[in-house]
């Protein structure tokens, strides 16, 4: 897919979606999450690897009043989602991780940043095409915090309103087919998964009600 055609489809969906005013990154009060947690009776097989609950991070000049064991300081730490973290500096985002939470992130690797169509990223980053960054990244984050072993085969809603599809099976749990390479990252407002592929909103369907032509008939 050409970068183009994944702006496109990425521009559609944004400009259908309501961005909620904490999460679209103009003021400085924090969200509210979901306080219901995932708690399914039976767990699936977890075969990803656990991070160590006890990562900590410095902020440096987030200027965000946080704790050292928040989201952005925990990701900020990692050896392998540093571009997940300037794409949600970038939107102005920060600040609705640092919040109380709890969220769950599927946070996409460098690796899986790379993956993407040659361009793409470089577009999204752009300040003009800021909605539409946003939109990609609340698609990554889920209220609630959910651990890997309470992962199972069902749809989950993301903080930008579209559902995310999870799977589990003897290999692993996946988000819309994506792998989780890193499970169970702590921190103290949630918890992050890495994942091996950037996740795009899906663009909702045309009501046919409403995009079907009209009949003008001659007066």
């Amino acid at each position: 897919m050409s970068a183009t055609k994944y702006l496109a489809a990425v521009t559609l969906s944004a400009s259908i979606v309501l961005l909620g005013p904490a999460w679209a990154g103009d003021h400085p009060e924090h969200p509210k999450a979901d306080q219901s947690k995932e708690h399914p009776k039976s767990a699936p097989h977890e075969t990803t690897q656990s991070s160590d609950a006890n990562t900590k991070a410095d902020h440096g000049n987030s200027g965000q009043a946080s704790d050292s064991h928040d989201i952005i300081a925990v990701a900020g730490s990692a050896e392998n989602i540093h571009t997940l973290v300037t794409a949600i500096q970038a939107a102005g985002l920060a600040h609705a991780l640092h919040g109380e939470g709890p969220f769950t992130v599927f946070a996409p690797s460098d690796a899986a940043f790379q993956h993407l169509p040659e361009g793409a990223l470089e577009e999204l980053m752009k300040p003009e095409n800021r909605e539409m960054l946003v939109n990609v990244l609340q698609y990554h984050v889920v209220p609630g915090r959910i651990m890997a072993a309470s992962l199972s085969s069902r749809k989950i809603k993301a903080v930008n309103g579209q559902e995310l599809r999870i799977e589990v099976s003897e290999a692993g749990p996946t988000v819309d087919g994506a792998k989780i390479v890193r499970a169970d990252m702590e921190a103290s407002n949630g918890i992050i998964h890495v994942i091996d592929t950037v996740l795009r909103p899906v663009a909702p369907k045309a009501d046919p009600e409403t995009s079907a032509p009209k009949d003008h008939p001659g007066h």
